[in-house]
């Protein structure tokens, strides 16, 4: 389900937020593709896909949002969250740029938190740098 995306400085990219509460050890990301994709040296915006904290999670005292970063090129992205708008970097683990079978790059990154940490906030955001342009996929907690 799309909750609320947003795409700075006119770039084309595929957003998504999904809500099926799925995370890990049974996180489901999306599957590379190779549409779109040419030559080499071409410039790829990423797709970014945000995920909630499952209810399972949220029961063990703990909450993680997943930002899955993926089908880009050239391989450097930055990944950067914002908590109710400010900018969040404690509980924060991004992965390495990793090469796709179909020689487009991703990325995931990490905001874990406790529950209780996780429910005094409302808006969740996870802002990719790509190019010089940002591409923010935002979740509300109350939805979903």
């Amino acid at each position: 389900m799309l909750l609320k995306n947003k795409l700075i400085a006119g770039t084309s990219a595929r957003l998504g937020v999904l809500c099926d509460g799925s995370l890990p050890g049974n996180l489901r990301l999306p599957r590379a593709t190779s549409e779109s994709f040419s030559e080499t040296g071409e410039v790829k915006a990423p797709s970014v896909f945000l995920y909630k904290p499952s209810e399972e999670e949220l029961k063990k005292d703990s909450a993680t949002v997943v930002c899955s970063v993926s089908d880009y090129t050239p391989r450097i992205v930055v990944v950067e969250w914002r908590v109710d708008g400010a900018k969040w970097t404690s509980g924060v683990y991004s992965s390495p740029d990793s090469k796709q079978s179909n020689d487009l790059y991703m990325k995931s990154s990490l905001l874990t938190m406790t529950t209780s940490e996780y429910n005094k906030h409302t808006e969740y955001a996870c802002v990719v740098t790509h190019q010089g342009k940002e591409i923010i996929q935002t979740i509300k907690t109350s939805e979903c």
